[in-house]
C-alpha cells in the first residue's frame, strides 16, 4: 500500500477496527517485517496474529495450511457447528 505501520495513526485505527480479523505473517518475510503484523495485532483487539516460517512473503499465500485458516476464519458458523456436532 506504499506506507508502513510506524507512519499510521496506530490507537485512532484501533478505535475504527471493532470487526474480527485474521492477520498472517511469515516470520521469514523480507518484504514487511511481522514487527508489523504485531503491533497491528496488539491494536486491533479482536484479531487473530498467525505467524508461519519458511513461506517468506509470497509462498504464504499459496501454503495448504494457511489457505484452510483463512477459509476456517471467513466460515465460522461451519467451524462452530462441527465443534458442536
Amino acid at each position: 500500500m506504499g506506507c508502513t505501520l510506524a507512519s499510521l495513526d496506530l490507537p485512532a485505527l484501533g478505535k475504527a477496527l471493532g470487526h474480527s480479523g485474521l492477520i498472517i505473517h511469515d516470520g521469514d518475510d523480507r518484504v514487511v517485517p511481522v514487527a508489523q503484523s504485531r503491533a497491528l495485532q496488539e491494536i486491533w483487539t479482536r484479531s487473530n496474529l498467525i505467524e508461519t516460517r519458511g513461506l517468506g512473503h509470497r509462498r504464504i499465500l499459496g501454503d495448504a495450511h494457511v489457505i484452510e485458516r483463512a477459509v476456517e476464519f471467513m466460515n465460522p458458523t461451519d467451524h462452530l457447528l462441527e465443534r458442536l456436532a
